[in-house]
């Protein structure tokens, strides 16, 4: 009733519909106003298509590669999200490539793009018992220092 429709995966809430845009707006406008024209973006993660909403919203970009994991995802909040009722995949900008982020960039290799932006789940959760950190799937996706 008060956040509107949410985002749950792996039991972890991933957004809101009603506070989606706050998170978002940062991952994406942030990073494209810091390049003076940023013509080429790839979106790593991001399959319920809020990032890539934000991103469509700049007239100088060109093109999207957008690759996310999870089709199901994508599916699933095209449907059911304001932003994803759109047709944010129509928009001839946009390619949308359902496969490893990491396995798309390392055979895309002789890409290039002005600004990746990667919006992927936590990699790790704290225990409300013990405190102890918990790793989450997503955690494969991050280096420890």
């Amino acid at each position: 009733k008060h956040f509107g429709k949410i985002l749950v995966l792996d039991d972890l809430l991933q957004l809101t519909e009603r506070d989606a845009d706050s998170y978002n707006e940062m991952m994406a406008h942030v990073p494209l106003m810091q390049h003076r024209n940023p013509k080429r973006v790839l979106i790593i993660g991001g399959g319920d298509g809020c990032v890539l909403h934000e991103v469509l919203k700049h007239d100088c970009v060109e093109h999207v590669d957008m690759v996310d994991l999870d089709k199901d995802v994508v599916e699933i909040c095209q449907e059911h999200f304001s932003w994803g009722k759109r047709q944010l995949y129509d928009d001839p900008r946009v390619t949308l490539h359902i496969q490893d982020g990491a396995s798309y960039v390392e055979n895309h290799a002789s890409s290039s793009y002005d600004v990746i932006i990667q919006d992927s789940s936590d990699p790790w959760e704290y225990d409300e018992t013990t405190g102890e950190k918990k790793l989450l799937p997503a955690h494969v996706l991050y280096t420890s220092t």
